[in-house]
């Protein structure tokens, strides 16, 4: 069963997120996005605003095998955790 999630980072820079999914096994596509092991992610960087603060906020749409999209996007979570200091 196929499946496409999509989920979004705020305050990460778009080549952070690339070099992670990068990380994960995926090679760069002549698009810009990502091709993996049995997943493609879609990325596209956008500005948001938070009162009177502008982050930048990356949006990742992956797609494959359900099991594939689960597990891809649940380490790309832990490769893109920051904490606090």
């Amino acid at each position: 069963m196929s499946r496409r999630q999509v989920v979004r980072f705020r305050g990460v820079p778009a080549w952070a997120v690339r070099d992670a999914l990068l990380a994960l096994g995926g090679r760069p596509g002549p698009d810009g996005n990502v091709e993996g092991p049995g997943w493609r992610a879609e990325l596209e960087t956008t500005q948001v605003s938070v009162g009177s603060l502008s982050l930048a906020e990356v949006s990742v749409a992956l797609a494959g095998p359900q099991e594939l999209v689960v597990c891809t996007l649940d380490a790309l979570r832990r490769k893109l955790m920051r904490t606090g200091g």
